[in-house]
Parts: C-alpha cells; sequence; structure tokens
C-alpha cells in the first residue's frame, strides 16, 4: 500500500480479522466500549463474503470490508487504528507510517511475539485482548513514543529483478 491522501477522517480505526470465533470475540469487545466512547470511530468488520453494508450510529460507522483502496484511505485518515498484528497488516502501517495499536489473537504465538517485539521497539502498541480497555489505550497512546519504521520497502523491486534475469529462475521472463 501506498500513503494516500484521505478526504475522510477518524479518530479510531478498528479494523477486524483473523480466525472465528475470535474475530467475532473481538469485536463483540470493541463495539462494547466503542458506543460508549465520544470518539469518531470506524469498525471495519473483516467479512468480505458478506453483502457491503455501512451503517452509522452516533459516531460510530460500521462497515462488513472494505477493499483495498477505500482501506488505504480509512488508515490513512485515521488517528489511530486498531487491529490484529498479522504481518501484513503490521507491513501496512509501518509503509503508511501509522500509529496502531495491535491486538494479537488468542493462541497465535507469531502474533503475539510480533506484537510485543514491535511495542518494546516502540514502532506500535501492543495490548492483549483479554481485559481489553479501550479509555486505557486511548490514554497510553497520548504518551507512547511511537517510532517511525524506516526501512526500504522497495528493496524487492531489485530482488525480482534479478530473479527475472536468471534463466534458472521460475520468473524468469524470455526477452
Amino acid at each position: 500500500m501506498e500513503p494516500e491522501k484521505s478526504d475522510v477522517h477518524y479518530d479510531i480505526a478498528m479494523i477486524l480479522s483473523g480466525p472465528e470465533p475470535q474475530r467475532t470475540i473481538f469485536e463483540k469487545i470493541l463495539l462494547e466500549q466503542a458506543y460508549k466512547s465520544t470518539q469518531k470511530i470506524i469498525v471495519v468488520q473483516g467479512l468480505p463474503g458478506a453483502e457491503k453494508i455501512s451503517k452509522t450510529k452516533n459516531q460510530i460507522t460500521l462497515v462488513n470490508y472494505l477493499d483495498a483502496k477505500e482501506l488505504n484511505k480509512v488508515i490513512c485518515g485515521s488517528s489511530l487504528v486498531i487491529s490484529r498484528s498479522g504481518y501484513t497488516s503490521v507491513m501496512d502501517y509501518a509503509r503508511l507510517n501509522t500509529r496502531a495499536v495491535l491486538v494479537p489473537t488468542p493462541g497465535q504465538p507469531e502474533q503475539e511475539y510480533l506484537a510485543k517485539y514491535l511495542s518494546e521497539q516502540k514502532y506500535f502498541m501492543s495490548a492483549p485482548q483479554t481485559n481489553f480497555s479501550l479509555e486505557k489505550v486511548l490514554e497510553k497512546s497520548e504518551t507512547f513514543p511511537f517510532r517511525p519504521l524506516k526501512f526500504p520497502f522497495d528493496l524487492y523491486k531489485a530482488f525480482i529483478h534479478d530473479l527475472r534475469q536468471k534463466k534458472d529462475s521460475p520468473l524468469h521472463i524470455q526477452q
């Protein structure tokens, strides 16, 4: 994802994903607390198989899913993102220089490790799903020293180019 100027603005984007039943459990936790908040919030439910529906109640917008371009705009137009700590999500947030709170999926040790490590490095905040408190997360995010993740994101292009030049590579292109 490339950063994209966004005309939308939310205080918080809550992006849900992952295996059931944990996706639904996390959604219930977030929605219960979001409806008590005064923040302008969008909740992307991560339900791509469902009919695309968007509902707004008070300050909460609920969307079944967004395509990549729409999601990019929401992420870029949000002050804070709360989501799982999956590798692809983390890389998107790093690329977009997003302030994010990573909530690992319980029972997913790779997500737990990634969220903890990235929080220790001050790239992203981390919070467990168990006893998740939106109020405490927002309070802590005000003083958390988010650091941009400096990474040469275009490095893969040279690697792919080199692979395409090698005759024994499956990516080789005949000239």
